[in-house]
């Protein structure tokens, strides 16, 4: 068995994809649609329950369901994971650019992002601009972050040593 380690960037990604592109809508109680921040986004996160938790930003050791696996791939050395698995018979199809989900497209900018709310980040966006993964996260951010998914930042560092970790 194969498994995929996701590294901190995802978080970003997956605000960048999923919020931003309006896939999922975030409302309150009334069903009125909620503008958010990366920062909202980080607290609604916490918020849920872990098992109740969207896929997309689910804890990753929670799809874990072997004590071992053969490999582990993490996403900063993508094109390992995909000759690796070419090695063992799987073709690759990348569908990033398909879906819109290539975030290498990107002029990045440098800045302090994770309380400007989405849709500033989608006027970035359209202009072909996205923060740095970097500068969507402040302290509080990644106070966060490090409760949200300990377990899965001790995955990580456990097989890929903590260097590639943005903080």
């Amino acid at each position: 068995m194969l498994c995929f380690v996701v590294h901190l960037q995802g978080l970003p990604l997956v605000f960048f994809n999923q919020v931003i592109d309006g896939e999922i809508d975030f409302q309150d109680s009334k069903g009125t649609k909620l503008s958010i921040s990366f920062h909202d986004f980080l607290k609604i996160i916490k918020s849920q329950e872990r098992h109740h938790r969207n896929q997309h930003w689910r804890n990753q050791s929670d799809f874990l369901h072997y004590e071992r696996y053969d490999e582990y791939f993490s996403l900063e050395l993508f094109s390992k994971a995909i000759t690796s698995l070419g090695e063992r018979g799987f073709q690759f199809h990348d569908t990033r650019e398909t879906l819109g989900h290539d975030a290498n497209t990107f002029e990045r900018a440098d800045g302090s992002f994770p309380k400007v709310k989405e849709v500033e980040i989608k006027k970035m966006k359209e202009d072909g601009v996205l923060p740095n993964y970097s500068s969507m996260f402040g302290d509080e951010e990644i106070k966060l972050v490090n409760e949200i998914y300990k377990d899965d930042i001790e995955l990580y560092k456990s097989y890929f040593g903590a260097s590639n970790l943005l903080f």
